[in-house]
């Protein structure tokens, strides 16, 4: 049986056009921009504060414009009546705009959401007004389809509210044209004209939407990596602990508060009896295991305001804010108890012993050595301690 042949242009045009069309949705679509639930109010403030930036500066623009246009009005055409109208109208909305733009981190949003949409309605109503006028002695749309591309290319407006807006000036603009255009055809060529305007226009405005929107969203990725890079930086890789170099800084940081306020800081460092025995014995890894529990247990004890650290291989620190060497001494009891009570799935005994000191006004460097030299002494007296004095 034969098989009629397709055309060699349809098969190839077809999957083309497919795609295409695909690529056009995608660039468009509304629905495209999946903004995360936790930045969409604050990607809508900055948009918001951009928008309502570029609008008052454009009304200053556009106030001067319009002065300058007035004045040569019958060098034109008759369109002295509409721009002076505008003229109030921009009159009137420049302090509204310059308030905005002053308060707009305590408003609402709704406020300058209305505003905004005030003020684009306000343009595109200057240019439709300008070009109807126009029509009396000429077919000129350009201030109009200068105003429609103006407004979707400097204000940054979700999709759906830009085309209502387009939608509630076109509209009237192209039932009222018959009233200033007396040709039919040309009222015809210019709705068509005019149409495609708001449609290339709209399009446009998605895209640039579209563009600052997915720059937000990969400035706040930034952020929150850098965020993440930089907890990374302070905590033991190995334990989750704070690292070395950020339980010195967050000593550091305790010791001016706890000057400036007054309160005691107390200070513990803990090390691992025989540590190297567990290693030798039962190999790296399990001396690894040891290490992550002794990690668990010490964070399960100290309060959510201590800080606890690595700060050796087998060595740990806690810093206590607003905890004198008596509350220390409690708190270092409990961890001994926590820690003889410690199981492991091999048969690993192991104990610890650690130095207590109390904040006295000295650096931090300082408060650690007098901590330090504490727990060698536990050591040496036996280890299985903690000594405080």
């Amino acid at each position: 049986m034969l098989q009629e042949e397709v055309p060699m242009s349809s098969r190839i045009d077809a999957p083309d056009r497919n795609r295409f069309f695909e690529k056009l949705f995608t660039l468009i679509s509304p629905f495209s921009v999946n903004i995360p639930e936790q930045h969409r109010h604050e990607n809508c403030a900055i948009l918001l504060q951009t928008n309502i930036r570029r609008m008052y500066f454009f009304a200053l623009l556009l106030f001067f414009l319009e002065i300058f246009l007035y004045t040569i009005e019958n060098l034109l055409f008759n369109t002295g009546d509409i721009i002076f109208a505008f003229l109030v109208s921009n009159i009137l909305t420049l302090p509204l705009l310059w308030f905005t733009r002053l308060k707009i981190a305590v408003l609402p949003l709704v406020v300058p959401q209305l505003v905004q949409a005030l003020y684009t309605l306000t343009l595109l109503a200057f240019g439709a007004g300008v070009s109807l006028y126009a029509q009396t002695e000429m077919d000129l749309v350009h201030i109009y389809i200068m105003m429609v591309f103006g407004s979707a290319f400097f204000v940054h407006m979700k999709p759906w509210i830009s085309a209502l807006l387009l939608l509630l000036i076109y509209v009237p603009y192209i039932l009222i044209l018959p009233t200033f255009q007396p040709d039919s055809d040309v009222v015809f060529v210019i709705s068509i004209n005019t149409g495609i305007s708001n449609i290339m226009a709209w399009l446009l405005g998605v895209v640039v939407y579209k563009n600052k929107v997915n720059s937000l969203l990969n400035t706040y990725l930034i952020e929150e990596k850098n965020a993440l890079l930089a907890n990374l930086v302070k905590q033991d890789s190995m334990t989750g602990l704070l690292s070395h170099k950020a339980s010195f800084q967050k000593l550091n940081e305790e010791i001016s508060r706890a000057a400036r306020i007054g309160y005691p800081l107390s200070l513990i460092l803990a090390d691992i009896d025989d540590f190297k025995r567990v290693n030798d014995r039962f190999g790296h890894i399990i001396g690894d295991q040891v290490i992550i529990r002794f990690s668990q247990a010490l964070s399960e004890i100290t309060r959510a305001t201590d800080s606890v650290g690595r700060y050796g291989g087998e060595e740990f620190i806690i810093i206590m804010p607003d905890t004198d060497l008596l509350g220390a001494k409690i708190l270092s009891e409990r961890i001994l108890s926590e820690i003889r009570s410690l199981t492991f799935h091999t048969d690993v005994s192991v104990t610890l012993s650690g130095g207590i000191s109390q904040y006295a006004g000295e650096a931090g460097d300082e408060f650690i050595r007098k901590t330090d030299q504490r727990l060698y002494r536990a050591k040496a007296q036996g280890k299985n301690q903690f000594v405080s004095a």
